[in-house]
Order: structure tokens, then C-alpha cells, then sequence
């Protein structure tokens, strides 16, 4: 068995939860035109878009069970890691 630990998975959904940083954001500037950051911190937030957290799911389910078994995979972007800060 392995395990996968996943940032913030974020895509379009037929059911959309808004309480989520991007998805708040994107709901923010689809409404007003304007990026609204309604909690301000200086953490960092790991996002991954629903098709990258897809394929990295089916890479470990395809790959050979003793490359992956007993293995820990943390399912995240360095390219998407955001921090979130007021700009004003």
C-alpha cells in the first residue's frame, strides 16, 4: 500500500466549494473583476489543479507494487506554491 498526501486539489466541479483560497479567489475576480484576498497570512499553500492530482494517482496505481508499496508520495506542484498576502 502507499500513500498520498495531497495540497489543495482545485478544477472545475459540478460541485464547487468556494470556502477554498483558489476557489474563492477565482469566484472573487469571475464576480467583481478583482482578486479578493479575504485571509490575509503569510503561509504558504500548496495547490495542484484535479488533472495533475489525476495522473499522479494513476501513475502509482500503475506502477510495479514494490516501487511504491509502504512508500509516502506528497501529490503537490512546486510550481503552484502560493503564498497568500495583502498587496495593500
Amino acid at each position: 500500500m502507499a500513500i498520498l498526501r495531497f495540497a489543495i486539489v482545485y478544477g472545475l466541479s459540478d460541485k464547487m466549494s468556494f470556502d477554498l483560497v483558489m476557489n474563492d479567489m477565482t469566484l472573487s475576480f469571475y464576480k467583481t473583476g478583482m482578486i479578493k484576498v479575504t485571509r490575509p497570512r503569510t503561509q504558504v499553500r500548496l495547490v495542484a489543479h484535479v488533472t495533475y492530482i489525476t495522473r499522479a494517482i494513476m501513475t502509482v496505481m500503475e506502477a510495479e507494487r514494490e516501487e511504491v508499496c509502504s512508500e509516502v508520495f506528497n501529490i503537490d506542484s512546486n510550481e503552484q506554491n502560493y503564498q497568500i498576502y495583502e498587496t495593500s
